[in-house]
């Protein structure tokens, strides 16, 4: 008998979306189970599908019709009270829940239902982190653009180094209350610092919106035009990421292996030192 994680949120943008499979992978390659995951259009659009058939991941297109997805999980918390819970050969997951900090040996039942994002498998991340890598990469026809547009900068500018901004907009404009979302004069103070910093520096600008920056003779920049999947496959090879709290930028981060500094507040200043791992 095959044993099944059926994951049933179905939201959460790209970035949310990449965290979240990594950790199911990490996870059911570790204790051999079968992921039943939302169909998703953006998914389906910018992962290969040859790496995907070759794993454990199935996208089901009943999950993913929202209003099903909705109902399930409302019935679901209902059932068990909006807790953790297991009982008939089944672990129902409504909170977080950490495989790292469950006890050493635990054995897991054959059907576990998920309906919350905030699954985490760290250790299994890190341990798997370059299958997962393979498998989540980007179809040849997202990436290509990208690797080209940074091997123009590096042939045409011979930059020192490549710094990704990520001037998140949209919807951090009431996410968290807007406290991430960041004047553009705030972006260029942080790209000022860096440029003290790193000489010869070049600043790569990737947005949810169309912007600009004025006044900006002192410092290089170059503005990403792609899709938002162009983009992150631009941060990803950019040699340091400078952006607010996102998955987006972090998943950036994760693939490329570069180090990322997260603007937490509009009174926050960069250096190096300030730039950090980031873990998936």
């Amino acid at each position: 008998m095959t044993k099944k994680i059926y994951y049933l949120p179905n939201f959460g943008q790209l970035g949310n979306q990449l965290a979240i499979l990594a950790h199911l992978i990490a996870f059911a390659n570790k204790y051999d189970y079968q992921i039943i995951y939302p169909y998703s259009e953006q998914l389906k659009k910018c992962l290969d599908d040859q790496k995907i058939k070759n794993t454990r991941l199935t996208f089901s297109k009943t999950l993913g019709k929202k209003w099903f997805s909705y109902c399930v999980i409302k019935f679901i918390k209902y059932l068990t009270f909006n807790r953790n819970l297991q009982f008939l050969g089944a672990l129902v997951i409504n909170k977080r829940y950490v495989i790292d900090e469950q006890e050493a040996g635990k054995s897991f039942p054959y059907s576990i239902f998920i309906t919350d994002w905030m699954f985490r498998f760290y250790a299994g991340v890190e341990d798997q982190q370059d299958e997962i890598k393979n498998v989540l990469s980007f179809h040849g026809q997202h990436s290509s653009r990208p690797h080209s547009f940074i091997q123009n900068i590096h042939h045409e500018l011979a930059p020192a180094a490549l710094v990704g901004i990520h001037v998140r907009r949209g919807d951090y404009a009431t996410w968290h209350g807007g406290k991430f979302y960041f004047d553009l004069s705030f972006y260029y103070a942080q790209m000022v610092q860096i440029a003290a910093q790193i000489s010869n520096c070049v600043f790569i600008i990737c947005s949810n919106e169309k912007i600009a920056f004025d006044n900006t003779h002192d410092l290089h920049l170059v503005y990403a035009k792609g899709s938002d999947i162009e983009d992150l496959c631009v941060l990803s090879s950019c040699d340091y990421i400078i952006g607010p709290p996102s998955t987006f930028s972090g998943w950036a981060a994760f693939l490329g292996r570069r180090p990322i500094f997260f603007m937490q507040n509009n009174k926050d200043t960069v250096s190096m030192d300030k730039f950090f791992t980031y873990q998936v």
